[in-house]
């Protein structure tokens, strides 16, 4: 289980009806028990439109303590 621990968005510019719009997810280095993800939206024109930041932690979901490193991807 991952939930959410931290969230950030900046409006930057509006998104408008019907526009298609771009999403750039950046992950900056490896997870440990946390991971954070950066995202940019940009507009048709290639504008950056928003900015927005999570951070998620692996969790147990039987007794939800942190996982170690190497519990989580076997």
């Amino acid at each position: 289980m991952m939930p959410v621990l931290e969230l950030k968005c900046k409006y930057l510019k509006p998104a408008l009806y019907d526009e298609e719009i771009s999403v750039k997810v950046i992950m900056d280095k490896m997870p440990g028990i946390r991971i954070h993800f950066r995202y940019e939206l940009n507009n048709e024109k290639g504008e950056l439109i928003n900015q927005g930041e999570t951070l998620l932690v692996f969790i147990k979901h039987e007794n939800k303590p942190p996982l170690p490193a190497t519990a989580r991807f076997h």
